[in-house]
């Protein structure tokens, strides 16, 4: 893979360091997750994914993953928004379109359909670089 991805910034260092008990396997997978994400664009129509087996540690492998790919303290500055998806807003200002947003949604009908509503009905979300 060409893109080089940085490992050494603060909050994923420190997340790692929070998480020694983690596999080895989780931090490389979430690396080179994102070196992909980043070599390769992502659309509506190609959205980029991770996928596994039951109990296979998706969900933590994805925790890796937004921590590597956020690695400062967006919330703080007020560049990232973190949502329920159940409880997120409808619209978006656009200083908010041009933040960081992640969206928590469980694998529940419900959650999933309201967030392909989300970027369904917002034609700019539309156009946002996104990991599902």
């Amino acid at each position: 893979m060409s893109t080089s991805v940085s490992v050494s910034g603060g909050f994923y260092t420190k997340y790692k360091h929070a998480n020694a008990s983690f596999h080895r396997e989780t931090f490389e997978c979430a690396e080179e997750t994102v070196a992909a994400l980043l070599a390769n664009a992502t659309t509506s129509d190609r959205p980029g994914m991770l996928l596994g087996k039951v109990q296979s540690g998706k969900t933590r492998t994805v925790v890796c993953v937004i921590a590597l790919a956020f690695d400062k303290m967006f919330v703080d500055s007020g560049e990232l928004e973190v949502y329920d998806i159940m409880a997120a807003p409808t619209s978006f200002s656009q200083f908010e379109l041009e933040s960081k947003l992640v969206f928590v949604a469980k694998k529940q009908d419900d959650n999933l359909k309201r967030l392909r509503k989300l970027f369904h009905d917002n034609p700019l979300m539309k156009d946002k670089r996104v990991l599902i």
